[in-house]
């Protein structure tokens, strides 16, 4: 091999592992808000419960909080918080809760979280495939701590390229801090045929941390 073919290889190699650390630095980055999740919404209080180790796991060991709320009647609602660093931690609903064999993905609805111009929040339907009467109602969006949100899936698939491409351009360009939100509860159609009643636990909860974490991110918190 020439000198200057040794010259040109080494510089390639050079640049594309500093453009790999750089990568992984801001990607560490874009994890490094942890925002807290209030305890007290309204009349619903909650209580800190630990992420499983199995579900760390799947999403790649982020950063992790869950806080179960109850409203005194009977009512819950879990929330969860993943810091969004690399892309393992973008684990879709529709693809780990519908391909555990447990749950079936069966509906899905778009709409502003609160109002015009809000955060646009997926809304999703799970259906237990031993007890059909038995379903998840669950709210998903990712939040940045600029303001800026979407709910788009980034599993991987080809349809979802584009979406992946805006995060990555977000989290290595613009230096974007952001987190992932799951809001989800469990009914019964024998006791709520609509799933109406669990829907309005989950929105208020929801619209809530939505806005608590918009007055954060504004804060500096």
């Amino acid at each position: 091999m020439n000198k200057r073919l040794f010259i040109q290889l080494s510089t390639i190699v050079g640049v594309t592992a500093a453009l790999s650390l750089f990568s992984q630095k801001r990607l560490e980055w874009a994890g490094g808000w942890f925002p807290n999740i209030s305890t007290t919404i309204g009349s619903w209080e909650g209580i800190n419960q630990p992420v499983s180790q199995e579900t760390l796991s799947i999403l790649g060991f982020p950063r992790a909080s869950s806080v179960e709320f109850s409203n005194g009647t009977g009512d819950s609602v879990l929330a969860t918080l993943v810091t969004a660093g690399p892309f393992e931690n973008f684990h879709d609903p529709t693809v780990c809760v519908g391909g555990t064999g447990v749950w079936e993905f069966t509906s899905l609805k778009e709409f502003p979280l609160d109002g015009p111009g809000s955060a646009t929040v997926r809304a999703m339907i799970f259906r237990k495939r031993s007890e059909p009467k038995v379903r998840i109602i669950m709210y998903y969006w990712q939040q940045g701590r600029d303001g800026y949100t979407t709910s788009e899936p980034m599993m991987g698939n080809f349809r979802d390229l584009p979406a992946r491409l805006r995060t990555g351009y977000g989290a290595l360009v613009l230096g974007r801090q952001s987190v992932i939100l799951r809001i989800y509860a469990a009914f019964n159609e024998e006791e709520d045929s609509t799933g109406l009643n669990a829907q309005r636990g989950v929105h208020e909860i929801s619209r809530n941390i939505y806005r608590d974490l918009l007055k954060m991110g504004k804060s500096g918190e």
